[in-house]
């Protein structure tokens, strides 16, 4: 598929039609038609066709799955499998039911000329950050670990510089992710097969590893995200077959998107900070020759820094809540995120005692009563940054439940962050305990 759609000297997609026995030469939405006009009064001929400008947000926005590209307006858009069709594709005509638009590595443009008014507005600077190439509406959204608001910019069409690697990680999780789980896959274990010939690119110009769907080198980022469009909302259980280990995004149904703000804050205050994650080993059991299609089995063994919370659930909220004890150095404010309906498990000791745990629901009855159970926390982002006038730290707490005892292993079962005043955040690194987690 990689060769297929790369290699071809033009693509034409066909984004308005729900299948291959559809057509899609349909005649365009009323607002892109226009109007008929005589240049000769009395000739009875409308040679000329006057358009009012319609902005692509004032279209259905359920026709939207990601980036606000018209290739992607229509069924096409909502396929999973066609999100690697259209970004291979070196050149692309999309016929969508509004009009025709155009799709390449340097660039959009469409009939109503939305895309060209937003490259024309876009500063020097950004042009020259991303070396000349027009910046357009495959949309990122992010501001920081925290904030539900986030902000939203646009960003030249992903995976088209794959020669700057630091770009490639930032675009597979801040634009490839997010609008690929979006979209619809009727089976479920073709998640990772259906975005395996964009995985090959990024494994080829990077000569790094694939750990179904997260990157080696980009390990620390790659785990830092959450079920979801936002931090709250519904939840939903965890799939009843296997897709993919417990670490990875690819192990939920549903959008993902990832917590971690840009490479650095335009304030210039914020870089990303590891807090020191050690891969100790990790085993992927494919399904096939294709080491980026489906998988069997897999396990990430990490050494890092942690802390043991309480994870309650209230009933009457229906809400999940991480606590510490650490009174003397608690964060001015934390928010956590399941990754599926969760529910309180027993696991069985070394001793064949039972311990209490929290594992992920494959059943959306699974109906809680209140509980609270410990949880181990695993720092894996350490962002300095300022609120306001005043510098803090957030820090990215990926959340696990432990699975058995003999071996120890874990699942995981969401993300937290913490806000943190910079005197806290020291006395609270300081209080961790280095670790070792095998995640399943």
């Amino acid at each position: 598929m990689s060769d297929v759609y790369s290699d071809a000297y033009l693509v034409l997609a066909a984004a308005s039609a729900e299948a291959d026995n559809v057509g899609f030469l349909t005649k365009p939405h009323r607002g892109f038609r226009g109007a008929g006009l005589e240049s000769r009064e009395g000739s009875g001929q409308d040679d000329i066709v006057v358009h009012t400008l319609i902005p692509h947000s004032d279209l259905d926005p359920n026709d939207y799955t990601g980036p606000k590209s018209p290739i992607s307006i229509g069924p096409l858009g909502k396929r999973a499998w066609t999100l690697q069709e259209t970004l291979l594709a070196r050149r692309c005509i999309g016929f969508n039911q509004y009009e025709v638009a155009w799709e390449c590595y340097s660039t959009g443009n469409c009939e109503c000329g939305e895309l060209q008014e937003t490259n024309d507005i876009v500063t020097t600077s950004k042009r020259d950050q991303y070396q000349g190439q027009a910046v357009w509406d495959y949309i990122i959204s992010y501001r920081s670990l925290a904030d539900q608001r986030g902000a939203s910019e646009s960003h030249p069409r992903p995976l088209s510089r794959l020669q700057d690697v630091s770009t490639t990680y930032f675009e597979w999780r801040k634009l490839v992710i997010p609008n690929y789980t979006t979209r619809g896959i009727t089976v479920p274990e073709d998640r990772l097969p259906a975005l395996s010939a964009l995985a090959r690119n990024v494994g080829s110009s990077s000569r790094d590893k694939y750990i179904a769907g997260i990157w080696r080198k980009d390990i620390h980022r790659g785990l830092a995200w959450r079920a979801g469009k936002h931090w709250t909302g519904a939840l939903l259980p965890c799939p009843s077959t296997y897709i993919g280990p417990s670490f990875s995004w690819v192990s939920i149904n549903g959008p993902i998107h990832y917590i971690s703000p840009d490479e650095t804050k335009k304030d210039g205050y914020a870089v990303y900070g590891s807090i020191g994650i050690d891969i100790l080993g990790y085993d992927i059991r494919l399904s096939s020759v294709n080491p980026y299609g489906a998988v069997e089995g897999g396990w990430l063994k990490l050494s890092a820094l942690s802390q043991t919370f309480e994870l309650r659930w209230d009933p009457v909220k229906e809400i999940y809540t991480l606590f510490t004890n650490e009174s003397g150095y608690s964060p001015e404010y934390h928010c956590f995120r399941p990754d599926t309906l969760l529910y309180q498990a027993n696991v069985n000791g070394a001793n064949n005692e039972l311990c209490d745990s929290v594992l992920r629901a494959t059943s959306s009855n699974s109906k809680q009563q209140s509980f609270d159970t410990p949880v181990e926390g695993v720092l894996i982002l350490d962002v300095p940054r300022r609120e306001g006038l005043f510098a803090c730290h957030e820090v990215a707490i990926m959340v696990l439940g432990l699975l058995s005892t003999n071996p120890v292993q874990y699942q995981r079962i969401g993300i937290a962050i913490a806000l943190f005043k910079p005197e806290s955040a020291q006395r609270w690194f300081e209080s961790a305990t280095r670790k070792e987690f095998t995640i399943l």
